[in-house]
C-alpha cells in the first residue's frame, strides 16, 4: 500500500504492485509529523554511511542480496546513482491520475550534470518505468542522491522496527528522504531517538503518525 495525500506518485507506481509496495514512495498521510533528527539542516552536508556504519550495513545485507527480491529496482537506481555523475536521486510522476500516468520528473543532486546522463538513465530504466518516458522529464535538484537514501535506509530499517510502533517505511523519492509511519506519539519519540543514537543526518528520516497499516519496505 502506497498512502499519499498529494497528486503525485513515484514513478515505479506503473510497474508491478509488488515493486510499488517496497519502491520509492511518499508517506503523506494524514496526522502529525516531525523531520529527525531535526527540521534545519541547510548547514549539514548528505552525509554519506561511515565505513563502520557500511560494515554493518553489508552484514545485515549482504551486496547482491537484493536480486530477485521486489528489492532489486531499488538495487538498480542505487546503482545508476553510483555508475553515473550527477547524483541521480529518483523519479516519480507528477499529477498521475486514474488513467494519465502524470508528468515524469528525475531527481539529481547536481542538475546539470544529470541532464547530460538522462538518456543513459531512461535507458536502463525503460522496463521498469513504463509507459514514463524519462528522456523527455523535467529535472529538479535534490539533497539526497538514490544511493544515499538506499544505504542508509537498509542500515536503518531493523533498527527502526524495533523500536516498536512502525507500521511501515520506505524511500521517498519525492520528499528525498526516508519515510515512516509510526502508531502513536510515544512511538515516534522512541524512534526520533533511537535515529539520534545512531548518529542519522539531519532532515534524513521524515516521521509521521498515522492510524493506517502501511506494508513497505520491509
Amino acid at each position: 500500500m502506497t498512502l499519499t495525500t498529494r497528486r503525485r506518485t513515484s514513478v515505479v507506481h506503473t510497474s508491478s504492485a509488488a515493486l510499488a509496495a517496497v519502491a520509492a514512495i511518499a508517506l503523506g498521510c494524514s496526522g502529525s509529523s516531525s523531520l529527525s533528527p531535526a527540521q534545519s539542516c541547510a548547514d549539514e552536508p548528505a552525509r554519506s554511511l561511515s565505513a563502520a556504519q557500511r560494515a554493518v550495513l553489508e552484514q545485515r545485507f549482504p551486496p547482491g542480496s537484493a536480486a530477485g527480491t521486489p528489492y532489486a529496482l531499488l538495487d538498480r537506481q542505487a546503482q545508476i546513482a553510483r555508475d553515473l555523475p550527477g547524483g541521480f536521486a529518483g523519479a516519480f510522476a507528477e499529477g498521475a491520475t486514474v488513467g494519465s500516468v502524470g508528468r515524469p520528473v528525475v531527481l539529481f543532486v547536481n542538475p546539470e550534470a544529470g541532464r547530460a546522463v538522462l538518456p543513459e538513465i531512461a535507458s536502463r530504466l525503460q522496463q521498469q518505468m513504463a509507459p514514463l518516458d524519462l528522456s523527455a522529464a523535467e529535472i529538479r535538484s535534490a539533497r539526497w542522491d538514490f544511493a544515499q537514501l538506499y544505504d542508509w535506509y537498509f542500515f536503518l530499517r531493523d533498527e527502526m522496527y524495533a523500536s516498536g510502533g512502525v507500521r511501515g517505511s520506505g524511500i521517498s523519492v519525492v520528499e528525498n528522504r526516508i519515510g515512516v509511519g509510526v502508531s502513536d506519539d510515544a512511538a515516534r519519540k522512541r524512534l526520533e531517538q533511537r535515529l539520534a543514537e545512531l548518529d542519522v543526518p539531519c532532515g534524513l528520516v521524515q516521521v509521521k503518525i498515522t492510524q493506517a497499516v502501511i506494508s513497505i519496505g520491509r
